[in-house]
């Protein structure tokens, strides 16, 4: 069924791209010295925590390199390629270009994200089945039959004319 399902794999490289501040969070530590938020981004003038774990697509900075990736993704997604794979360095923004190309989704793209993979088949399976709201019975499947309802549910995606996208993030 490559027509119903989008796979793109976050691997290792892309080119540089630059996160800005993230979300504030008040008095919390931000260094090993003790500085907090407050300070820190009152004595950079800044309005927003400036870094975070989670990946915030409103700081990523498009360079050249970043937009040809997403026009990549887009076409992969609008012309229903069956696999994408994008790669680039550490720390170069794949992950967020990813949570970018989920904010520019239409209603019609069933969305599945897994971030880090380090799973057998099965539990990948399963993943994807909870991440698409597909229900099983859990402990009781095998990879088959979590495979055959995978099936089963991108027919149903694709019978109601809609897209199924699936982001396996190797972060």
């Amino acid at each position: 069924f490559p027509e119903v399902v989008f796979f793109i794999t976050v691997a290792y490289y892309v080119h540089s791209g630059q996160l800005s501040p993230a979300k504030q969070t008040a008095g919390s530590k931000d260094c090993e010295r003790g500085m907090t938020t407050e300070s820190y981004c009152g004595h950079f003038n800044l309005r927003e925590k400036p870094f975070s774990l989670a990946a915030n697509p409103r700081y990523l900075y498009m360079s050249e390199q970043h937009w040809e990736a997403m026009a990549h993704l887009m076409y992969g997604v609008d012309d229903d390629w069956g696999f994408v794979l994008l790669t680039g360095e550490i720390g170069s923004g794949k992950t967020t270009l990813c949570r970018f190309l989920l904010d520019q989704m239409p209603a019609d793209v069933e969305v599945a994200f897994i971030a880090n993979p380090k799973v057998n088949a099965r539990e990948l399976l399963v993943s994807i089945c909870g991440e698409f709201q597909i229900p099983y019975a859990p402990g009781g499947q095998s990879v088959k039959e979590l495979f055959d309802l995978i099936s089963l549910h991108l027919i149903e995606v694709h019978a109601r004319a809609h897209k199924a996208l699936l982001i396996i993030d190797e972060a």
